[in-house]
C-alpha cells in the first residue's frame, strides 16, 4: 500500500485535453443481483431517483457510479464547488463562480475570513447546504456529497485498499473494503481530471472529487477561499487529500447515510 500523501494544489500531470460534453441524465435505480455487496435501496423510499452503492462498512455508503454517470467508467458531470448545475461549461475561473464577485477576495458565502469576504463578510458556513449541494439536489432524499471527514475513511489504508487499474479502457482507482465483514466491497472512481479555465486537466492521469467541505487549514495559501477534495494520482498510484479553488470543475461521487 503506497504511502497516503497530500495535494496541496492539483499538479498538472501529462497532457491538457479540451473536452466538449453533453449533460448526462441521472439513472433510475436498477434490479441488482443478490450477494453481490452492492446494496438496493430501501422500499419504503420509491420517490428518490437512486443510483446504486455498496456499503464498505464505512460511516456512509458510497454510489457506485459518479453524479451523472451511468455506469463506474464514466465521467458524469463537472462541477464547481456549490453550484448545482451539471453541464458543462465552456471556461471555469472565479468570474464565473457564482459565490463571489470576481475573485476569491470577494466570497459573498461560505466565507469564514473577513479578508476574502466581499466588503468583510463573513457567515462561518463551513459545509455546503443542501440546496448547494448538487448531489442533494440532483438525486434527492438522502443522497449528498460526502464531508471532508467521510472521505478521509476511503483513503485510510486501515479501512480501504486502493489498487489503480482499467476498466473498460478507462484508468482509475479501485478501492476495496478492508473493515471486517465488509472485505472484498468495492467501487470504482475514474481518473477523470478536472476543469480549470477552458481546459481538462490530467485526464486519465489524476483525478479531484469534491467534498462538501471548505478547507480550514490556514497555514495554506489562500485556504478560506478553497475547498476540500478527494485526490489520487494513477501515473503515480498514491492518494490523498486535496484543497482546490472553488471554481475547478471536479467531479462528485455521492454517499448515502
Amino acid at each position: 500500500m503506497k504511502k497516503i500523501f497530500t495535494f496541496f494544489t492539483c499538479v498538472v500531470m501529462g497532457l491538457v485535453f479540451f473536452t466538449a460534453c453533453e449533460k448526462q441524465p441521472v439513472p433510475e435505480k436498477q434490479p441488482i443481483d443478490e450477494g453481490d455487496g452492492i446494496e438496493k435501496p430501501k422500499p419504503d423510499e420509491p420517490e428518490e431517483k437512486l443510483e446504486e452503492y455498496v456499503d464498505l462498512g464505512l460511516s456512509v455508503k458510497w454510489a457506485t457510479c459518479n453524479l451523472g454517470a451511468t455506469k463506474p467508467e464514466e465521467y458524469g458531470g463537472f462541477f464547481m464547488w456549490g453550484d448545482v448545475d451539471p453541464t458543462l461549461r465552456v471556461y471555469y475561473s472565479w468570474d464565473e463562480y457564482k459565490y463571489c464577485d470576481g475573485s476569491n477576495r470577494t466570497l459573498t458565502k461560505y466565507c469564514y475570513d473577513k479578508n476574502y469576504g466581499k466588503n468583510g463578510f463573513t457567515d462561518d458556513k463551513l459545509v455546503l447546504d443542501a440546496s448547494d449541494d448538487a448531489a442533494s439536489v440532483i438525486l434527492k432524499g438522502k443522497w449528498r456529497m460526502p464531508t471532508a471527514e467521510e472521505r478521509d475513511e476511503l483513503i485510510d489504508e486501515t479501512k480501504c485498499k486502493w489498487e489503480y487499474v482499467v476498466v473498460n479502457g478507462v484508468k482509475g482507482a479501485k478501492v476495496t473494503s478492508k473493515v471486517k465483514g465488509y472485505e472484498g466491497r468495492s467501487i470504482f472512481l475514474p481518473a477523470t481530471g478536472w476543469q480549470r479555465e477552458a481546459m481538462q486537466v490530467a485526464e486519465q492521469e489524476a483525478a479531484c472529487y469534491w467534498t462538501s467541505s471548505i478547507c480550514t487549514q490556514t497555514q495554506y495559501t489562500d485556504a478560506p477561499s478553497n475547498a476540500c477534495a478527494l485526490s489520487f494520482s494513477y501515473t503515480q498510484q498514491m492518494n490523498g487529500y486535496a484543497w482546490e479553488k472553488r471554481f475547478y470543475g471536479c467531479c462528485i461521487r455521492p454517499v448515502h447515510p
